[in-house]
């Protein structure tokens, strides 16, 4: 293996890892985003504002 085909493998591995990453991220938010709508939800069954 040439240096520059390692180089264009090093280039597409870091570019998944890159969006791999991308999606962590949006999972996270999406997971984020689902905790606070059914804390809403739990916080107005009981009768609470939940939005201050």
């Amino acid at each position: 293996m040439s240096y520059n085909e390692i180089n264009k493998e090093n280039r597409k591995i870091h570019s998944l890892k890159e969006e791999i990453n991308m999606k962590n991220i949006v999972n996270i938010i999406i997971g984020l985003v689902e905790v606070v709508v059914e804390g809403t939800q739990v916080a107005e069954e009981l009768g609470m504002d939940a939005v201050n």
